[in-house]
């Protein structure tokens, strides 16, 4: 990720990007996503904040070039950790939505974010896009990030899109590996039910994956609430010092060793 206003940078960004696009000219790509983060961009004084600044002038670029080699290609815009390390990119990107564009046809959102879940509260979705969901699965409250097996959270997921579907056209839930895959069923589930209760959805997954036994769909209906009880996990060192993520900035003593929530 080059600043974009450095003498050529633009220029040499797209041909890095070319060369990929046309790696994959044979596919049939309907769907391109343009990211602010995770990688980053540029915070100098001419692409700040770079969510909807430095990010744009990219964002206008690479759609072109998608366009051209994909044509009735599509861009979804990612909004992911707007507002996170900076104030005011939700906003900029209503007053840029409002006005006809070419560098975003949808939303790639996450709505549990509040900052997502606020604005569109209070103003609905910039430019009156469709939105693509973007729920996180893997990477609540037990780091490592499947280092302890399954982690199923059918109310948390509820909770979220009950808030969510209001919005959104369907989802890609966010997924680190295998072990959210019950988390991942529960949200197709809601995207192509979206009154279905999440709790209906687990049933129908034990029974599909283990038994359609009463005894034993209830006894594993059990175990799952036992799991998204127990899923929060501390990461605690020997002087009694609590080290979760993200909020980890005090000095660690010792052997670790992780918690679990009762």
């Amino acid at each position: 990720e080059l600043c974009p206003h450095k003498d050529g940078a633009i220029e040499l960004m797209l041909e890095w990007r070319s060369q990929v696009l046309h790696a994959f000219k044979d596919c049939r790509i309907e769907l391109f996503a343009i990211g602010p983060y995770d990688q980053g961009g540029c915070t100098c004084s001419k692409c700040k904040p770079w969510g909807v600044n430095g990010n744009i002038i990219m964002a206008k670029e690479i759609s072109k070039l998608v366009k051209e080699v994909f044509s009735g290609a599509k861009i979804l815009f990612s909004t992911w950790r707007f507002d996170a390390f900076t104030s005011g990119e939700w906003d900029e990107l209503g007053k840029l939505l409002s006005i006809k564009q070419d560098y975003a046809d949808l939303l790639f959102s996450e709505i549990q974010e509040p900052g997502v879940f606020n604005y569109f509260t209070r103003h609905g979705v910039p430019g009156g896009l469709p939105v693509i969901g973007f729920p996180e699965i893997s990477m609540i409250g037990a780091v490592p990030w499947g280092g302890f097996g399954t982690n199923p959270h059918p109310s948390v997921i509820q909770d979220n899109w009950n808030k969510a579907k209001k919005y959104v056209s369907g989802g890609a839930p966010y997924s680190e590996g295998i072990y959210e895959d019950i988390n991942k069923y529960i949200c197709s589930q809601m995207y192509w039910k979206p009154n279905r209760n999440c709790w209906d959805s687990v049933k129908e997954y034990i029974q599909s994956e283990f038994s359609a036994e009463p005894a034993v769909v209830g006894d594993i209906m059990e175990l799952v609430h036992i799991f998204e009880e127990t899923l929060y996990r501390h990461r605690v060192d020997e002087r009694g010092g609590v080290h979760d993520y993200p909020d980890d900035n005090i000095p660690r003593y010792g052997v670790q060793r992780f918690v679990i929530s009762d």
